[in-house]
């Protein structure tokens, strides 16, 4: 496969990503909304579906996440090793060499070092391609298996994109006006409780 191919391919992984990340933070902010529409709007039915929750920062969708702070390594077990397409185990040490915590003090790069770890865990070299661009390492000419590998990854984040973007929280965010809100509104509580 040609190189512009493959570049192409990393351009549309970055452009999903970015998608990706503008989707689920406004179906995040949507849920919030939705709670508190449901609330001044429809108070017996939001007492009717908040009721069960004990802890109101649930019911609201307020509650912080919290971050992981593990620092991952690079698997052991020598079956996964090998197991391991060869150009992402590639990629995959090329990055550790600039961003592991042992190597630099530089907190941007740990976070980097723990992004390319996960994304090594979950054979997902489109991520890693993409935190090579990010720092300047060159990509290396991929094979067919990886290739394939980077399709897989794309149509992967296709689909989470397709799927949040068919949820309450987005179709309530895409409502033109205030009856469309009340109609997304009407359908989540007839399905909560039956109304």
């Amino acid at each position: 496969m040609s190189e512009t191919k493959v570049r192409k391919y990393i351009l549309q992984y970055s452009y999903l990503l970015l998608e990706k990340e503008e989707v689920f933070n406004t179906c995040i902010e949507q849920e919030k909304n939705i709670c508190k529409y449901i609330k001044e709007h429809h108070p017996d039915a939001y007492k009717k579906i908040y009721s069960s929750h004990k802890d109101t920062a649930v019911a609201d969708n307020t509650s912080s996440k919290t971050e992981e702070t593990e620092e991952k390594e690079e698997p052991n077990n020598s079956e996964e090793k090998q197991s391991k397409n060869k150009d992402l185990r590639l990629l995959y040490r090329k990055i550790a060499a600039k961003t592991h915590p042992d190597k630099t003090k530089d907190e941007q790069l740990h976070k980097k070092f723990s992004q390319a770890a996960d994304a090594y865990a979950k054979n997902d070299i489109a991520s890693l391609l993409n935190i090579a661009g990010y720092l300047n390492i060159e990509i290396l000419k991929l094979s067919v298996e990886s290739v394939a590998l980077l399709e897989k990854n794309i149509s992967t984040l296709n689909e989470e994109i397709n799927n949040k973007k068919g949820t309450v929280a987005w179709r309530f965010s895409q409502a033109a006006s205030k009856e469309e809100k009340e109609i997304v509104i009407q359908a989540v509580i007839n399905k909560m409780i039956g109304e």
